[in-house]
């Protein structure tokens, strides 16, 4: 067995971190033997391994915070899901290996057949832009649709909202562009409805779509009035 560790950080990615072999984890009651399929790339993985992202893992550890696998072993008490069903993998469990270990009964089961290269993957893929809510209606068929999750913040974050139905939340958890969400004018729906906002300050930044109000509040202090806004920090930076 193989995993992608790293026991320091720096500047350039590739270099901190290596293959290491390990031999079969002996299962603790609860726990299932996970062959991973398919594990992505994110930004936020290359941040952990500089040491720039807002959360980082104690060293040593594996790199890969999401991805797709499948159960190969179960130890006693190893949760409902049978050996060979395809799960998703555990955020933050550290999936740039063949295998990784979890709880069983904490586990979500996805169609075996499915292809584990879109298991964690999206159906339809666009670019940022200015004109990023006409081309999500186009490319969706104007789906409703009523979450968005962003790390990146800064006018995307804006964007982003303008794509949602009325009720939609944009979840923020991160600023990678290293700018503070906009100030969003009530008036910026492309239907001329008003554009309400809730943040929620905490380890992500809520950002909620609703009809006939604009109000900004965080967990910290007193909700804004109408059309008001108040900063909510750097998402997890």
């Amino acid at each position: 067995m193989l995993k992608a560790q790293y026991e320091r950080r720096g500047p350039v990615p590739q270099d901190v971190i290596a293959p290491v072999e390990f031999d079969a984890p002996k299962l603790e009651t609860g726990q299932v033997l996970i062959e991973v399929l398919a594990a992505p790339i994110n930004p936020s993985d290359v941040l952990t391994l500089t040491g720039e992202y807002g959360m980082l893992p104690p060293l040593p550890a594996v790199g890969g915070n999401e991805g797709v696998g499948r159960i190969a072993a179960k130890g006693s008490d190893g949760g409902p899901l049978p050996v060979g069903q395809t799960v998703l993998l555990p955020i933050g469990i550290g999936t740039w290996a063949s295998h990784v270990v979890a709880a069983g009964k904490q586990l979500v089961p996805l169609p075996n057949e499915a292809d584990p290269l879109r298991g964690s993957a999206a159906d339809v893929v666009l670019v940022d832009g200015d004109d990023l809510a006409r081309r999500v209606t186009e490319a969706t068929g104007r789906a409703r649709i009523r979450l968005a999750i962003d790390a990146v913040g800064g006018d995307a974050t804006g964007r982003l909202s303008d794509c949602l139905a009325e009720g939609g939340i944009v979840v923020n958890y991160g600023a990678l562009s290293e700018a503070d969400a906009p100030a969003l004018p009530a008036q910026r729906s492309r239907r001329a409805s008003p554009l309400p906002r809730r943040c929620v300050r905490s380890r992500a930044r809520v950002h909620r779509r609703r009809c006939g109000r604009t109000d900004r509040a965080d967990a910290s202090g007193p909700r804004a009035s109408a059309g008001e806004t108040r900063p909510c920090g750097r998402g997890s930076r």
